[in-house]
């Protein structure tokens, strides 16, 4: 072993002999950790950034540096569009025993994070935040340092949001109103969740003047209340002994929900429109006729006629009763799809309910008997419709050409049939834009003509050849006979009986 330790003399003398290099041996290149702290700051920032885009995170191992609030913020700053990258930067720093991330720093990580939607995180860090921060800490502290990031990147107000709902939730109510206050200053105004948390929050800390203020606010800045919102301010008002003010609450909802429902569905959005009607059913709301008239009715034009009926026959446990809108959408619900029996026992039960019919009910059943092809039934109710000095105005209900020369052609009684809408003034307006079809014009032509025993002249002028090229002048049209054939039978039997003559 001593040879190990043994200390020649030669050394001394011949060093450079002894020490030289092979010219053949390849030279090592050494690098130590220590080197990289003569690295300066800019270059060590690049290189940390480009590792954390890269996304090889464990290649910082391999860097000698220290963490501290310039170069974290540096950092957070330069990958601002980039959470993926950010997070794991922050959570490292958080690692560290002799370094803690600033107020500026956790704020700069909450906007990345909540811009990055990355909410979860977002949400952790700043409840962190405002525990390290101290129950006796001015919440103005935390709010200012969250603007003075807001400022420096453009994004993401959903912060202050966020914020406003947190407090809320811990029963800081002084701090909450704080951030509702001043959300509007830098251009942001809270969303409906957080104004309901803090509402619900106020009313439970028996703070109901407050929350009728906040209420008062948020319709100044045009956020409309949901259910949960009315619910609120109707324990509100409860505990205020306010009646006048929850009954003005009530007819406020029917409005709005009435509005909101009408908008999805003429809007087309009918998933969202009956997505909101479960929301009302499951919060409890108080169904108006209004609202349930709506909803009715966006039913039928969907053709969900059991949906409809099942809504229909609760209607009277919710305290509204059916009114002739709602009988008559039904029916017309019903008749679109060629239900016709189902569309007259809903017609039965609105004579049951002592409810006159409308004209538009009329057209309803018309037009369904055209659809399922049952015009011969068509007469008594064309009866009760003159009896009730109802007329047809509901053009598109009749049937098309070839149907009008088919009943022309079947039914005898069209001369007098003219006579009896001369007299009552059966005329629709020449301006009808339906296309003319000789042959019907032929048909009626040879009827007028061919009938001895009318009572009344008529011009046959208006069927020549000019009334087909589309003369404006003249009286009659398609139509004309499209009505002819709907009331053929029915009109002539009354003719018949006014003149008491047996109809032909």
């Amino acid at each position: 072993m001593l040879r190990y330790c043994f200390h020649s003399p030669l050394l001394d003398y011949f060093p450079i002999y002894l020490k030289k290099r092979s010219i053949h041996a390849t030279r090592i290149i050494g690098w130590k950790l220590k080197d990289e702290y003569r690295l300066p700051h800019p270059l060590l920032l690049e290189r940390i950034c480009r590792i954390l885009t890269l996304q090889r995170f464990q290649a910082l191992s391999g860097l000698s540096f220290d963490f501290s609030d310039e170069l974290l913020g540096s950092v957070l700053r330069n990958l601002k569009h980039n959470p993926d990258a950010c997070l794991p930067f922050f959570q490292l720093a958080l690692a560290q025993r002799t370094f803690q991330p600033s107020t500026n720093s956790y704020c700069k990580i909450i906007h990345i994070l909540s811009k990055g939607r990355i909410f979860n995180h977002a949400k952790a860090y700043l409840k962190r935040l405002i525990e390290i921060s101290g129950p006796k800490d001015v919440v103005s502290v935390v709010f200012d340092e969250l603007v003075l990031v807001y400022k420096e990147f453009s994004f993401s107000p959903t912060v202050f949001d966020m914020l406003l709902k947190m407090y809320s939730e811990m029963g800081s109510t002084k701090k909450a109103l704080f951030v509702f206050d001043n959300m509007g200053k830098i251009g942001c105004n809270p969303s409906l969740r957080s104004c309901n948390c803090l509402l619900s929050c106020l009313v439970k800390s028996n703070e109901s003047c407050t929350a009728f203020h906040v209420y008062d606010q948020m319709a100044s800045v045009q956020i409309l209340p949901d259910i949960y919102t009315y619910t609120i301010m109707v324990n509100a008002y409860c505990k205020e002994s306010r009646v006048e003010k929850v009954f003005q609450l009530f007819v406020e909802m029917e409005i709005s929900y009435s509005t909101l429902l009408d908008g999805f569905f003429k809007n087309g959005k009918f998933e969202d429109g009956l997505k909101l009607w479960k929301q009302m059913l499951v919060g409890g709301f108080v169904k108006s006729q209004i609202t349930v008239n709506t909803m009715i009715n966006a039913l039928c034009k969907i053709g969900k006629m059991t949906e409809a009926e099942g809504i229909f026959r609760q209607m009277k446990n919710w305290g509204c009763q059916p009114d002739s809108f709602t009988y008559r959408t039904l029916i017309d619900g019903h008749c679109k799809l060629g239900a016709i029996e189902s569309a007259f026992k809903i017609r039965k039960e609105m004579e049951t309910a002592e409810l006159s019919p409308s004209l538009e009910m009329f057209n309803s059943l018309i037009s369904g008997f055209f659809k399922v092809d049952k015009h011969k039934s068509l007469n008594d109710l064309l009866v009760e419709m003159q009896m009730r000095g109802l007329k047809i105005v509901d053009f598109e209900m009749f049937p098309g050409v070839e149907l009008s020369n088919k009943l022309l052609n079947e039914d005898s009684n069209i001369p007098k049939l003219y006579a009896e809408m001369h007299i009552r003034e059966l005329v629709p307006s020449a301006t009808f834009d339906r296309q003319m079809d000789p042959s019907t014009f032929s048909i009626a032509e040879e009827a007028v003509i061919c009938d001895t025993e009318a009572e009344v002249i008529y011009p046959i002028v208006f069927w020549n050849t000019g009334h087909l090229q589309g003369n404006s002048n003249s009286i009659f049209n398609l139509f004309s006979l499209q009505m002819l054939a709907a009331k053929a039978s029915v009109i002539c039997g009354q003719a018949a009986r006014l003149s008491n003559k047996p109809t032909t």
